[in-house]
């Protein structure tokens, strides 16, 4: 890491981006990219050096889309999803999607310099009210993904188990694809691995042992 953190800041608001870059550079960051939309986000983060990724859950693309592919190309780099209106299934969203942290954008400005030092050193930021349904939903996916290891009799790797819960909400390839950041040639890959495994004949069927 830098002897600056670099960050990332994605939010289509200028206000907003202008706030977080006054506030950090005097807070000892390197504001390296800025990003208006998803798209621009994870290409920002794909061609710098960044040690944490701070964006709006309302960013043109999503937000939490943004996350995750940012998340799946570059696991190392810590990443805050920041919201209007904190909610527990946000919450949910965005851990799955890989953030480290899930903020207020009404954070006190002293605070948010603290928290995000200490999400660099590996913490992570929850916040507390929401933190019994965040446990509550990670047992149940837990529960579920047990349920479907038990039945098929094998073990489904991580990002298998990314697909099948994709072709479970009803993505296409193209969107599996896009959503975690891999090619449609291996999202067909894994369908296949998850086809065998599962003793189905397609995806509507795979999908079903899910619900």
């Amino acid at each position: 890491m830098s002897v600056k953190p670099r960050v990332l800041i994605a939010d289509a608001e200028a206000p907003t981006s202008v706030g977080l870059r006054l506030l950090l550079g005097r807070s000892g960051f390197d504001v390296a990219a800025e990003a208006t939309d998803a798209a621009a986000a994870v290409a920002a983060a794909r061609e710098g050096t960044i040690d944490l990724a701070l964006l709006a859950a309302d960013l043109p693309g999503g937000g939490i889309d943004a996350v995750r592919e940012i998340h799946s190309l570059l696991p190392g780099v810590r990443l805050v999803l920041l919201t209007a209106h904190q909610s527990a299934d946000e919450l949910v969203a965005a851990v799955g999607a890989g953030a480290a942290g899930y903020l207020g954008q009404d954070i006190a400005a002293e605070r948010l310099a603290v928290v995000l030092r200490a999400l660099i050193e590996g913490e992570v930021a929850y916040p507390r009210r929401h933190t019994g349904h965040l446990v509550d939903a990670l047992r149940a996916r837990d529960a579920r993904r047990a349920a479907v290891v038990a039945r098929a009799g094998e073990r489904l790797s991580d990002r298998e188990w990314d697909v099948l819960q994709l072709l479970a909400a009803d993505a296409s390839t193209a969107d599996i694809a896009h959503r975690l950041a891999i090619s449609q040639v291996t999202v067909r890959r894994h369908v296949s691995s998850l086809l065998r495994k599962l003793r189905v004949r397609d995806r509507a069927s795979a999908a079903a042992w899910l619900r």
